[in-house]
């Protein structure tokens, strides 16, 4: 017997802190692009840039999202940001809430 599958595609799995259909920047991800421009904002200020980076030698040199947290929680009241500008892709997560970076903007990048 033959079952055909549904048309439509499964449903994105649902964001584990607030079980909302989003996408989030996670504790081990790590905030570099390579190429361009990876930011940690707070209030409209850089509090840490990937080009700061000389010669890194390993990836504990760059910020994750679990050290970004540990950053963020001494000023929860401030609006924090993770800025990924690269080459044809642009994404901006801002802290809703403890552990908690939600997707809120997507661009083009530059190329």
């Amino acid at each position: 017997m033959i079952v055909k599958k549904p048309w439509y595609r499964k449903k994105k799995p649902k964001c584990p802190i607030c079980k909302a259909d989003h996408k989030i920047f996670g504790p081990k991800d790590i905030i570099t692009v390579g190429f361009g421009e990876a930011l940690l904002i707070q209030d409209g200020k850089i509090r840490w840039q990937e080009s700061d980076l000389i010669n890194p030698n390993s990836w504990d040199d760059y910020l994750n999202g679990e050290r970004a947290e540990q950053i963020a929680a001494q000023f929860p009241d401030a609006i924090w940001e993770i800025h990924l500008i690269g080459p044809l892709s642009e994404k901006y997560y801002r802290r809703e809430g403890p552990h908690h970076w939600v997707l809120f903007k997507t661009g083009p990048g530059f190329a």
